[in-house]
């Protein structure tokens, strides 16, 4: 927990200096609550961000830790195996330079030049711009895919077709009012999946993919 420890050792250091035991219950659903509202924190640092209010770039950034919370939220709720992406080879062999290659280039320029010749808000700033640069990269091999897979799915499950933010919000709408269960056939497979190829986008060295993907033998 935290990155230096096992809850179990926590929760037994805790009980032996306090007296009190922690039902191990109770603190998955804070544990499961905080990831939930930080991950509601991450997207209203997006809105700000398009709201004009702040147009900084670490504030677009933290838009996209959403997807952190998200999947430490299924692995809690809903474990299971779950596939890791593939990247596509959709990238122009004629284009000079490619879009990729563009990319590339700009962000080297920020981490190798910019951040060598500056100094605090500026530097950390150059870092976020070139990690964010990272996630459009990596968005581009592995977003057609991803947004075609989770197309699919939709599909199945609800029995109908649309376009895909249609068949996202259709999906909130069943699930809010209960017409959904949750125990609906494919639902918590395509929750996983959807929300572990987000992350492998947006952070792929964060612990809860890494976590992830570990459980159905993958973890790099």
């Amino acid at each position: 927990m935290g990155g230096f420890g096992e809850i179990e050792d926590l929760l037994a250091g805790y009980e032996a200096v306090s007296g009190r035991r922690i039902d191990p219950a109770h603190l998955k659903f804070w544990i499961v609550f905080g990831s939930f509202w930080w991950a509601v924190g991450c997207l209203s640092m997006a809105m700000i961000y398009r709201s004009g209010a702040d147009r900084s770039v670490e504030r677009a950034a933290i838009g996209r830790r959403t997807s952190e919370c998200q999947v430490d939220c299924v692995n809690l709720l809903i474990p299971g195996p779950v596939e890791p992406p593939a990247p596509t080879s959709s990238r122009s062999s004629v284009d000079m330079p490619r879009t990729d290659e563009l990319l590339e280039s700009v962000r080297d320029f920020l981490r190798n030049e910019v951040m060598a010749a500056t100094r605090g808000r500026t530097n950390f700033h150059a870092r976020v711009a070139g990690n964010s640069l990272d996630i459009v990269l990596r968005e581009l091999d592995l977003g057609p895919a991803h947004r075609n897979r989770e197309h699919e799915s939709l599909q199945r499950i609800l029995g109908r077709s649309g376009d895909l933010e249609t068949l996202r919000w259709q999906l909130v709408r069943e699930l809010r009012d209960g017409s959904m269960p949750l125990d609906h056939a494919g639902l918590a497979d395509h929750l996983r999946q959807t929300v572990v190829t987000q992350v492998a986008i947006d952070q792929p060295r964060y612990s809860g993919y890494l976590d992830a993907i570990g459980t159905s033998g993958n973890r790099p």
